[in-house]
């Protein structure tokens, strides 16, 4: 397993799959992956496996090589302002969204 840090800023329904898809992988431990979110409490279930879970963004961020943002749009800018001065030049990073509303069936 490759020991590359990532931080998933946004551990809601899109960034906890990718978390848990990641570790599935085999190729990334989950204390490997930190995941941040306002309501830690609801992490307690990815702590236990072992994901480095926290509220902290600008932690998460200047820990890792790899950030991956899976917040709601309407978040966007201001986590984006918040983890600006700690992102590392060396970090590569990528927004994820789902849809707002769903559509219709």
């Amino acid at each position: 397993m490759k020991a590359e840090r990532i931080a998933i800023i946004g551990g809601g329904n899109l960034g906890t799959a990718i978390a848990k898809g990641l570790v599935a992988s085999g190729k990334i431990a989950p204390g490997s992956v930190a995941i941040t979110r306002r309501s830690v409490h609801l992490l307690e279930g990815l702590r236990q496996e072992g994901f480095d879970v926290g509220k902290e963004n600008r932690q998460a961020v200047q820990a890792a090589r790899v950030v991956l943002i899976a917040v709601r749009p309407s978040q966007l800018n201001g986590v984006l302002r918040e983890i600006a001065p700690t992102f590392a030049h060396r970090s590569r990073s990528s927004s994820l969204r789902s849809p707002t509303h769903p559509s219709p069936r």
